[in-house]
């Protein structure tokens, strides 16, 4: 899918859609084992600053969040939210499928006097972030945009596998479930009939949320982006996760189903612990 953009603003919407476009340089990414007796090569994550030379800076997501050695404790998340947000746009992209909010002045962050609205969200599997250095089974992304501004903040949520001895909200979340149902649906407008705002407080109310300066996770990997991370992921079925893997896996950039940038460097970053 190739895409040019003329501003600032406007290609900070298309990278955190998680668009795989080319860049400047024409440069295909993806997360397969680069081949380059093939062209054009598509770069492998390691090799995104060859064609995106921010993908090499110093300030990169995702990482790995050690609870105990980087993180500053501070007491309540300055976060607030508001909007269901019920209706979006299904898209397959080469590396993922997106969600984009059928109308993005509705569900807000609040964040002191500044307020983000949401464009889309978009999942990984397995999870970007790590804690303590494991993966969980996989990652959503709810990207929002600064009213008035190009800056992101994304709320990272981890998926992982339900406990088949728990019953109800704790086996397989409502939410993930009523979103998966829509995946028959691309390029339609789709239904996810559960709360926005209740579905980021609820689960940022359940533990740790982390925070940090970071990145979009693909490329042209802006440093544009104020991370939150909830530590409390969502319930899925096993059979769930292996059947969004499945979908995943007939898209051209995610290699067998997995599309998950490693871990970048902290560099001196400080990663506070709500």
């Amino acid at each position: 899918m190739k895409l040019h953009f003329p501003t600032l603003a406007v290609l900070s919407l298309a990278a955190a859609a998680s668009v795989s476009a080319d860049g400047a340089t024409g440069a295909k990414w993806g997360y397969k084992e680069q081949d380059d007796s093939v062209s054009p090569v598509v770069l492998s994550p390691e090799n995104w600053g060859q064609g995106y030379p921010t993908c090499d800076g110093k300030r990169q997501s995702p990482i790995d969040i050690d609870a105990v050695k980087n993180c500053k404790v501070k007491e309540d998340a300055p976060l607030s939210f508001s909007g269901d947000c019920s209706s979006y746009g299904l898209q397959a992209l080469e590396d993922t499928f997106k969600w984009t909010a059928a109308n993005t002045t509705t569900c807000k962050v609040h964040k002191g006097d500044k307020t983000f609205s949401l464009l889309q969200f978009h999942m990984h599997m397995p999870s970007e972030h790590t804690i303590n250095g494991k993966n969980l089974a996989g990652e959503a992304h709810f990207v929002h945009q600064e009213d008035g501004g190009s800056n992101l903040l994304v709320i990272g949520m981890f998926i992982d596998k339900a406990n088949t001895k728990l019953k109800g909200s704790e086996n397989q979340h409502p939410w993930i479930d009523t979103v998966w149902n829509t995946l028959g649906d691309v390029d339609q407008t789709v239904e996810v009939n559960h709360s926005y705002a209740d579905l980021l407080k609820d689960k940022m109310d359940e533990g740790n949320v982390f925070n940090y300066p970071g990145s979009l996770t693909t490329p042209p990997c802006s440093e544009i982006v104020d991370w939150w991370v909830v530590k409390s992921p969502l319930r899925v079925s096993s059979d769930s996760l292996a059947s969004f893997k499945e979908k995943l896996a007939t898209l051209e950039a995610t290699d067998e189903g997995e599309g998950a940038r490693p871990v970048q460097p902290l560099n001196g970053r400080v990663v506070t612990t709500y």
